[in-house]
């Protein structure tokens, strides 16, 4: 949290976006629990290669969405947003 906070203060965000980016982190959290325990059902150690990469994807993308949200501010384009998405979630995935 104190991470987001560093960047939305470096980007200049006004206090309600700060906040608003702040309370991302639990939810982002969240979801990679929620996400692993979905896979865990299916026992990853034991799962095909079709499951893993559905996981690492789906993992990336999560990862990415958090990334462009606490990396975005007021004068953001559309269109940079979605490329970054996109870079980051191949990257990690």
């Amino acid at each position: 949290m104190a991470g987001v906070a560093a960047t939305s203060w470096y980007l200049g965000d006004q206090a309600a976006v700060t906040v608003a980016k702040i309370a991302i982190v639990p939810l982002y959290l969240l979801a990679t629990k929620g996400l692993r325990a979905h896979f865990q059902d299916s026992s990853l150690e034991n799962a095909d290669l079709k499951a893993v990469a559905r996981f690492q994807f789906s993992d990336a993308a999560l990862l990415a969405a958090f990334v462009v949200i606490v990396a975005a501010h007021a004068n953001s384009d559309a269109s940079r947003m979605v490329m970054d998405f996109v870079w980051i979630a191949a990257l990690t995935g």
